[in-house]
């Protein structure tokens, strides 16, 4: 590569193909934890320009994942990563089975747009490129925590609303890893298809992700950028409730005042009752058996 990285080879074979001195990066992260940010961007800079080369061929991949890019050595010796061809295809809303445990992993680097049935694009492969850099910096996907907690479809419905929380914050959250200043930034414009400032292309994204993990400090990237993440995020013990909407929490304070008025014209409405029917009622002007009272003879 030409801005000095490292000297590994990008290939693309067909998945049936035999690998065997090799194991696939999904095994080097397990074993490794989690990667620096100079490690990580050795990994994904000839992956980013495998991708350039089917993009503008007018193809992708549209189905990245760790475990289809294998790490092995050439003939020299040098370390050199192949990029297996994709599954079939991956699942989407319509495959909820018993095999939804499977069906969930395999969503861990799907784009909303492929949960829902889309073709696969250009979009996808930049969108499973952001996620594949979360797990690299993390040791574990962006989206496990939903994984381990929801069932398929409700995994299907969070991914497509989008990610919950900022992925310096959900890192902090469950492995206590700070994330280059700018990754948030990077993550929103490359995962987010509507954002008015999405990369261009994937050769836009690997500059911008050349220079956020090449630079964790610098904070250029993070200051033009609106970050704009799902409210609704995963109830646990670990996780804060969101706030209430302010539409919300008006019809709430509307109800509550509502009910505590009716309550007390309810309360006012039995008491003027029971004061109009309190003459019939008064024991001076009934006798013991219930007939009228007479009037005492010897008053006259």
């Amino acid at each position: 590569m030409s801005n000095g990285v490292d000297r590994t080879i990008l290939t693309k074979e067909h998945a049936s193909g035999t690998v065997d001195r090799d194991t696939d990066l999904e095994t080097v992260l397990r074993n490794a934890g989690r990667l620096s940010p100079r490690d990580a961007l050795r990994y994904l800079t000839p992956l980013i320009s495998v991708l350039e080369g089917l993009h503008t061929s007018g193809q992708s991949h549209g189905s990245l994942s760790l475990d289809l890019l294998r790490v092995t050595k050439g003939d020299d010796g040098a370390p050199r990563l192949r990029l297996l061809k994709g599954r079939p295809r991956k699942p989407t809303l319509q495959d909820a089975s018993p095999k939804a445990a499977l069906a969930g992993r395999m969503l861990l680097y799907s784009s909303p747009e492929q949960i829902q049935g889309a073709e696969a694009c250009e979009f996808d492969d930049m969108y499973a490129l952001g996620h594949m850099a979360y797990t690299l910096l993390v040791g574990e996907p962006y989206w496990i925590e939903e994984v381990d907690r929801l069932g398929f479809m409700a995994l299907c419905n969070s991914i497509i609303g989008g990610a919950p929380e900022p992925p310096s914050v959900r890192a902090m959250r469950r492995k206590s890893i700070r994330l280059p200043h700018d990754f948030d930034a990077w993550f929103v414009l490359i995962t987010t298809r509507k954002h008015p400032d999405h990369f261009r292309d994937i050769t836009d994204a690997g500059i911008a992700l050349t220079s956020v993990l090449s630079n964790p400090d610098i904070r250029e990237l993070s200051r033009s950028v609106q970050f704009k993440f799902n409210p609704n995020i995963l109830e646990s013990p670990s996780s804060a409730v969101p706030a209430a909407p302010e539409n919300l929490r008006f019809t709430a304070v509307f109800t509550i005042v509502a009910s505590i008025s009716l309550a007390i014209a309810i309360v006012m409405l039995l008491r003027w009752t029971n004061a109009q029917e309190s003459p019939k009622r008064d024991p001076s002007l009934q006798s013991t058996d219930g007939a009228p009272a007479t009037s005492n003879p010897s008053s006259r």
